[in-house]
């Protein structure tokens, strides 16, 4: 009987780590809820917590929530977002590029992720409106 608990207690613990463990999409997909939800400051607040070596970055925070909020005062409706590209190096380092969509015009986040050991953070998060540049990049007609 002992035993039977035992190893129930063992498979629960390990489910429940294992769902502790978040994907670098959960984090962009979080970021995006916060951001739609609660605005942009809380989604970079959001951002910075998920890195211990981040957190304490207080004037650089101020100034990425102040640029954030001027590069999409004007562009109106939020309509959601798309990874538009995914790049890898090794198995711990991942650049995301998302296409944020406004009415007036998209903007592009970047967002680069780590993970150090077992779980995956933000390393680094820029934004411009300048999707042409990748657009003329591409193969096509």
């Amino acid at each position: 009987m002992i035993r039977i608990f035992l190893i129930f207690l063992f498979l629960s613990v390990g489910n429940a780590f294992a769902q502790v463990q978040k994907t670098p999409d959960d984090l962009i997909s979080h970021f995006f809820d916060v951001f739609k939800k609660e605005g942009s400051d809380a989604a970079i607040e959001y951002f910075f917590s998920t890195n211990k070596y981040m957190e304490s970055s207080s004037d650089k925070i101020a100034e990425i929530k102040d640029r954030l909020k001027k590069a999409i005062e004007l562009l109106q409706t939020y309509y959601g977002y798309e990874i538009v590209s995914r790049k890898t190096l090794g198995e711990s380092l991942l650049m995301l590029d998302c296409m944020v969509k406004y009415d007036r015009q998209p903007i592009q986040f970047t967002f680069t992720l780590y993970k150090p050991n077992n779980e995956w953070v933000f390393q680094n998060i820029k934004f411009d409106y300048n999707l042409e540049d990748d657009l003329k990049a591409l193969p096509g007609k």
